[in-house]
């Protein structure tokens, strides 16, 4: 979970950094913030919500992708909260209700960000239960894991609705028209559902995260996924390594050339021939390279970074080693160049990287500072 942990802050880091829209510090005080949509999408929503079947329970009718954290308390069938079946029309509105509130929600939060999953639950209709997640609780997600809920019936005590324990003890009920959303910190404020015996609670719940770019396409991976693992993965297909030494020598890496010497002659400063890596275009989904690559003039180490964009794959992954005691200059002037050519950077957290990125074995050294740039693709977290 450290490695988790440690990829999610650094990732709201860089999603904080890269926002330029308007912030507000209410949701960083509260820990919560509650909203209203348009009516009349919101009373939409809920004739499609309230004619939804309950979803199966079993493990494989969950789309689950085990890149999450596993949830498998999810899959209990009890009496106080019934999951729906997410259809195409239902996911069409949530789509819909994204767009509605996305900006809302930046302002908030003050970075872009994504949903990863998502579900439409329905109270069971009795009294105030306090069973489940009817008795207060915290979520065990990382602290940039938030949840955002959608009230398709009309929140209240007398009709159900979610309560909210502030940190000074205050007991906040949520209430509103159809169409009230939350906000919610939900690994840090005591939350619960409020069940009523007059009426059944349906909330669409969707778990969101910090993302690098506008995205308002939810992701709905199934009731056994919790949230993702990473916010980021490896691009873990063939392996190559464009700066190969020694130790790489093995049938894991691609080697460029008849011999690693035969690569350095070509990239050498004293050899003016074209940068060019002999792959196809997204055809790789690693380009490593040591601290000896720098040695290269500017041009010809933009080339070579060009190059590299050009035969990774979409995701794929420009892993860069600089020296500790030049990584300053070195590392701006790389994240600079990268950037410029259309890379993405992911993360400097020296441990993460190392661990990782475990089979290179060069990157064990103490004296060495690594750099982790991703060539983008279509959903890049």
């Amino acid at each position: 979970m450290y490695r988790s942990e440690q990829a999610w802050k650094e990732h709201t880091r860089l999603a904080r950094r890269d926002y330029e829209g308007a912030h507000t510090a209410g949701f960083a005080r509260d820990k919560f913030y509650i909203g209203e949509v348009d009516p009349v999408f919101a009373d939409r929503f809920r004739q499609v919500a309230e004619s939804l079947p309950r979803s199966g329970y079993d493990t494989t009718a969950s789309q689950s992708d085990y890149t999450y954290y596993r949830n498998f308390t999810s899959l209990n069938d009890d009496a106080e909260v019934q999951r729906l079946h997410l259809t195409h029309e239902a996911r069409q509105h949530i789509d819909e209700f994204l767009a509605h509130v996305y900006d809302d929600v930046c302002t908030q939060l003050g970075y872009n960000w994504q949903v990863v999953n998502g579900r439409i639950t329905r109270l069971a209709q009795i009294s105030d239960s306090q069973l489940g997640s009817n008795a207060y609780h915290t979520d065990s997600l990382p602290d940039t894991v938030i949840k955002l809920l959608l009230f398709l019936t009309p929140p209240s005590k007398t009709l159900g609705t979610t309560a909210i324990k502030t940190e000074q003890g205050q007991e906040v009920f949520v209430t509103g028209p159809t169409g009230t959303w939350a906000l919610l910190e939900v690994s840090q404020l005591l939350h619960r559902g409020i069940s009523s015996d007059s009426a059944q609670r349906i909330v669409c719940e969707l778990t969101i995260t910090p993302s690098r770019r506008r995205n308002t396409a939810a992701t709905i991976k199934g009731i056994v996924s919790h949230y993702p693992l990473m916010p980021w993965q490896r691009c873990s297909e063939l392996k190559v390594c464009v700066y190969p030494i020694g130790a790489l020598e093995n049938d894991n890496w691609a080697i460029y050339g008849d011999s690693p010497s035969l690569f350095y002659n070509t990239l050498s400063p004293e050899n003016e021939q074209p940068v060019e890596l002999y792959h196809d275009a997204n055809s790789v989904a690693l380009v490593y390279l040591t601290p000896r690559t720098f040695n290269l003039e500017h041009s010809r180490l933009q080339a070579l970074l060009a190059e590299s964009l050009r035969v990774l794959k979409p995701d794929g992954d420009l892993l860069l080693q600089v020296n500790e005691q030049t990584q300053s200059y070195q590392a701006a002037l790389l994240e600079r160049t990268a950037m410029e050519l259309g890379f993405t950077f992911i993360s400097s957290e020296q441990a993460l990287l190392k661990s990782i990125f475990s089979d290179v074995t060069t990157l064990n050294a103490t004296d060495t500072h690594l750099l982790l740039f991703k060539k983008p693709k279509g959903d890049l977290l």
